[in-house]
């Protein structure tokens, strides 16, 4: 089957509230799935498939504030709407969307800034802050509780690095002690479930979404708290609209509180970069 999801740039918005509320459903039955089974996973000391279930769910939960996103995107950015879109099946701009579910920034300037760090193909990291190259965190991250893999040091000194094998149970060994394995629920999942509790993510409560955020001004200088000001707009129109009867108090509060700004102006694709020119950093600073 072929991958559609950007020709729901192409729809107009009845039907496309129809269809996002269609896929939300289904993605959050997903999450709730993936999320409960890595709790039962959990009891019997599985913890690495229990990881994996739950960074699973994390990326199923990215999935629908990329969706909400496309539905802020203002009618006259189809470019950027058609990109955000395409992010559904990207696991960096995923990733990216789980981190940003946990930050609390200051403006919009800051999360922009704090993504690009994250969008990057390598960087230089260690005691000075220069030693060694890593490959991006986020892609790094979720292949270690995936895959097994040969793998070179961090290193990086001319392709002179210790080379070992590298596998999930490794990765695992320290995960043991985490807050994760309690009751600590990841921010996009508990978000995404608050969207779809309130009803934001029902048709009706989609119009509402689009009417106040494709009119809004996402500049720079958006300051958090202006962010839950049209956080709470919304829920003020949903609930004049009837749509948070008999929704919980903790829910709608996440929305309010949590809700992040929309992503949908900003480059998530990898950032592309040379390990040589990596090295050269290194090298003139050594030299200084």
């Amino acid at each position: 089957m072929e991958r559609a999801i950007k020709s729901l740039c192409q729809l107009p918005d009845t039907n496309l509230f129809d269809e996002i509320a269609t896929g939300v459903d289904l993605i959050i039955e997903s999450v709730r799935e993936l999320y409960s089974a890595s709790h039962g996973l959990r009891e019997t000391d599985s913890h690495r498939a229990a990881r994996v279930l739950r960074n699973l769910a994390e990326e199923e939960a990215s999935k629908v504030l990329i969706l909400v996103d496309a539905v802020r995107c203002p009618l006259d950015r189809q470019e950027e709407k058609s990109r955000t879109l395409g992010y559904f099946y990207d696991h960096l701009a995923k990733g990216i969307y789980a981190e940003a579910a946990k930050w609390k920034p200051a403006d919009f300037a800051e999360i922009s800034d704090g993504i690009q760090s994250m969008r990057k193909q390598y960087y230089l990291d260690g005691p000075t802050g220069i030693d060694w190259i890593f490959p991006n965190r986020i892609i790094q991250n979720r292949e270690d509780h995936l895959y097994v893999g040969y793998v070179r040091s961090g290193t990086e000194d001319g392709g002179k690095g210790e080379c070992y094998w590298s596998g999930p149970n490794f990765a695992d060994q320290v995960d043991k002690t985490l807050p994760f394995l309690g009751r600590y629920t990841p921010p996009a999942i508990s978000l995404a479930q608050a969207l779809h509790s309130t009803n934001a993510t029902k048709p009706d409560g989609l119009a509402i979404i689009a009417s106040i955020w494709q009119s809004a001004e996402l500049r720079w200088e958006l300051r958090f708290t202006e962010l839950e000001e049209l956080n709470y707009n919304t829920l003020v129109m949903m609930e004049n609209k009837g749509l948070l009867s008999a929704v919980p108090s903790e829910a709608c509060a996440t929305v309010h509180r949590r809700w992040m700004f929309p992503l949908w102006p900003l480059d998530l694709s990898m950032y592309k970069i040379k390990k040589n020119d990596l090295r050269e950093i290194q090298h003139l600073e050594s030299s200084e």
